[in-house]
């Protein structure tokens, strides 16, 4: 056994828990803004599932989308206020900051010339697209973003089929760009179906996604990262990959 151990080299060690990534930089936690939890009893219950998980750090990041989530500086923060308030009130020994998660369309495209942006780790963006088709400025706009010394990050990367179904090429190409991806710990499960799955892996495999993120709303998605971590192959990614969660 030991020659064979040292042909192939040692086994990575599987994790059972995410306190490896320290931070969650993709939530729903401020109440009553977006489709995210609704009162601020239930930020707190999600943040002690959350906990649980071995998450110290949060990076809760409303929906900002005109016409739908009007959401800005001005709303967000004071829910913020709420929730730490409710954190220092239980005695929880967790921080948590508040972005945005951007939709883009032609709004978003103005809001990125913008100084107002709500960013977290320095100077980030998370911001996601539309599901059936690419925009067709994004280029256009990372290369603004980058070139102001911004990096965007694209929320669950894995929900846009058309950038990586004729191969991953595309993403590698946001990658170069300057862009960060964030997947989603539930796809790994299957809940969203095999292809999602299946592109979640392939994109991990390949080196090109930088974050987890839970993207919690509510209960159900507490119940995804228990699924996921019951899951061999999940467990082996978490030790084999290094994530830059735990550095924002």
């Amino acid at each position: 056994m030991g020659i064979f151990s040292n042909l192939f080299g040692p086994k990575a060690p599987e994790l059972h828990d995410l306190s490896v990534l320290h931070t969650d930089m993709h939530s729903h936690l401020i109440p009553g803004i977006d489709d995210g939890v609704e009162t601020v009893e239930q930020s707190i219950a999600m943040i002690k599932g959350l906990m649980a998980f071995g998450y110290r750090r949060f990076i809760t990041t409303p929906h900002i989308l005109p016409g739908m989530y009007n959401n800005s500086a001005a709303s967000i923060m004071p829910g913020l206020a709420l929730v730490r308030q409710a954190i220092a009130a239980e005695g929880l020994g967790v921080t948590i900051e508040a972005a945005g998660e951007y939709y883009y369309d032609e709004t978003f495209e103005e809001m990125a010339k913008e100084d107002d942006l709500l960013m977290f780790g320095g100077k980030r963006i998370l911001f996601e697209l539309p599901n059936m088709h690419e925009p067709q400025m994004l280029r256009h706009t990372v290369f603004a973003l980058t070139c102001r010394g911004i990096t965007p990050v694209l929320a669950h990367v894995e929900r846009y089929p058309y950038l990586y179904e004729k191969g991953l090429s595309d993403v590698e190409e946001l990658v170069n760009m300057g862009v960060e991806m964030q997947v989603n710990i539930g796809t790994f499960t299957g809940i969203y179906g095999p292809q999602l799955q299946k592109a979640a892996y392939q994109m991990i495999d390949a080196g090109l996604v930088s974050y987890l993120g839970s993207d919690l709303h509510g209960e159900k998605h507490l119940g995804y990262i228990t699924r996921a971590l019951h899951d061999k192959k999940f467990r082996q990614v978490l030790a084999k990959h290094e994530f830059k969660n735990k550095e924002l």
